[in-house]
């Protein structure tokens, strides 16, 4: 749970990056300036806080011992991940990039065979590649099916040139990341913090990022003092605060791959993020139906990846966790079945607070009314349900209650009113 929330509070900060880099591109900026100034502004940043810390040595040594390692990955893990959502900012908006983005949560799960793992056997140590997590590739799938409903909302508003330009670069970042940052993982082993990994990559990137940088003072001429100012921001929030604490969350998980997607599946956050940022900061549009259900997918996602990583931890299960079914084997599908009634209860909320003829249609009537019983009956007969999960459901039935309540109520006085 501690990797999550790590990677949680990553997500909120990494989502100024989408925000402030579709302004910067509003305003006039080069993507290459956008990109290139986040991670020279993060140079000193991150040397400061080593020096600070008395361990840039180690840093330095192992630089020196294996370079190439450290080049390709870093520029893989940096370059070839930011280069490209700066680039495609510059077509399209900030919530269709930070969506796209989204990709990397199964991206990260489908890369788990490139990497290997050391396992004692009777024949000695050997290395075995390490396999696809199905259910964490299931889980990751479900948040992304709310991220396309996030992206619903205004996606026909796009031309085909948007779509492309905005989404094909997005989804070589999305690969791109995972596979650098796992890559010097696997690499450090330990030997190396989040700073000093952050710092290492971001040293040997700069080859990278010095091309990048004349490419944007050949064609865009010298960066703005406005897009130099946001670019520090983005350095500071995304670069520095951000990826430490993912790499800390990421560390953390380390050798456990459902944890590790679990933690990579909290960047989903940045989507909800991004869509607040942008409707407070950029007077985008509010979210409709569909991307109220969609936001509330994520959430639901991302609780299910949390409760399924916290059984792996080597500790007794809370009580109730191993008989949560109707059945003897069908825990997962009761799980699925409440993660929909609380993705469910929270779509009907905002129905019932936003446009509540929606819900006096028939299907909308049926669709209440069953979520509310179901949840009802669930809670009635299975009193041994997970607490967090019962918790969680019983708040959501009684708000869904007290929302249709409450819309009813004002809707009668209103019309009472002469």
């Amino acid at each position: 749970m501690r990797e999550m929330a790590l990677g949680l509070a990553a997500s909120f900060f990494f989502a100024v990056t989408f925000i402030l880099n579709r302004s910067m591109e509003l305003a006039g900026g080069s993507w290459t300036w956008s990109s290139s100034l986040r991670f020279f502004f993060m140079v000193p940043l991150l040397f400061v806080i080593l020096l600070a810390r008395r361990n840039l040595g180690p840093v330095w040594r192992d630089m020196k011992r294996h370079p190439w390692t450290w080049i390709v990955w870093g520029t893989v893990g940096f370059g070839l991940f930011y280069a490209p959502l700066t680039y495609a900012a510059a077509y399209g908006p900030g919530w269709l990039v930070a969506g796209t983005w989204q990709c990397t949560i199964v991206a990260g799960v489908l890369l788990s065979p490139l990497f290997t793992e050391q396992i004692e056997t009777q024949n000695g140590t050997v290395s075995v590649r390490r396999p696809i997590e199905k259910q964490a590739l299931f889980i990751s799938f479900f948040i992304l099916l709310g991220v396309v409903l996030v992206q619903f909302q205004q996606a026909g508003h796009l031309t085909w040139e948007e779509i492309a330009l905005g989404i094909f670069p997005v989804l070589i970042a999305a690969f791109a990341y995972p596979l650098g940052n796992r890559k010097m993982i696997e690499h450090c082993a330990g030997r190396l913090d989040a700073f000093q990994r952050v710092f290492g990559m971001t040293i040997a990137s700069l080859p990278f990022w010095f091309v990048v940088a004349l490419i944007g003072w050949a064609t865009a001429g010298v960066p703005s003092a406005g897009q130099t100012a946001q670019s520090l921001i983005v350095a500071i929030s995304s670069g520095v605060i951000a990826t430490t604490l993912f790499f800390i969350a990421t560390d953390r998980a380390k050798g456990n791959e459902r944890k590790l997607a679990a933690v990579e599946a909290t960047q989903s956050g940045e989507v909800i993020f991004a869509v607040i940022g942008e409707v407070l900061l950029l007077s985008a549009p509010f979210p409709n139906g569909w991307a109220f259900v969609g936001l509330a997918v994520i959430v639901a996602g991302i609780c299910w990846h949390s409760f399924e990583s916290a059984k792996t931890v080597n500790r007794p299960a809370p009580p109730g966790f191993s008989s949560l079914a109707f059945l003897s084997r069908g825990g997962r599908a009761v799980r699925m079945i409440l993660y929909a009634l609380l993705a469910c209860h929270a779509a009907v909320i905002y129905f019932w607070i936003s446009d509540w003829d929606v819900l006096m249609t028939p299907v909308g009537l049926v669709v209440w009314v069953g979520g509310v019983a179901v949840s009802l009956a669930i809670l009635h007969f299975r009193p041994n349900i997970h607490p967090k999960l019962r918790s969680m459901l019983t708040t959501m039935t009684a708000a869904s209650v007290l929302a249709a309540v409450c819309s009813l109520i004002i809707e009668w006085a209103v019309r009472s009113m002469p």
